[in-house]
């Protein structure tokens, strides 16, 4: 966090540490709703933090941009599901082989955060039964 905090960025601030998961600047501002914070402001603060590698912007074709806040960075990818459009985080020592073996074999450097496998979740698929 930069030494010109305001109480927007603050405020912002607590929303995002407070997310467990994945989240849009629509995310943020409905949970700020009623709260004296622009989506300009939003959108400026989630772009700096996005700059100073604090959080981690994703585009998933199908959804808004959405961000994560990064505590600890570790490889990992995506799951989306194409009936509800959620987006989970795969932790997976078998994917992990692959693209070491990308980078290593063939000299090209893999980005975690683009690697997504489309599918169906638990949830949906429990739904169509």
């Amino acid at each position: 966090m930069d030494k010109y905090n305001t109480k927007q960025k603050e405020m912002i601030w607590k929303v995002i540490t407070d997310t467990s998961s994945h989240f849009s600047l629509e995310d943020i501002s409905f949970k700020l709703k009623g709260k004296k914070v622009g989506k300009t402001t939003i959108y400026r603060y989630l772009k700096e933090l996005t700059e100073q590698g604090v959080l981690k912007k994703y585009y998933v074709e199908g959804l808004p941009a959405c961000f994560e806040y990064i505590k600890k960075i570790d490889p990992f990818y995506h799951l989306k599901c194409l009936k509800c459009n959620k987006l989970y985080h795969l932790h997976c020592s078998d994917v992990e082989k692959m693209t070491e073996h990308i980078q290593g074999k063939h000299h090209f450097q893999v980005d975690y955060s683009k690697i997504i496998f489309y599918g169906v979740c638990e949830s949906c698929q429990e739904e169509e039964k």
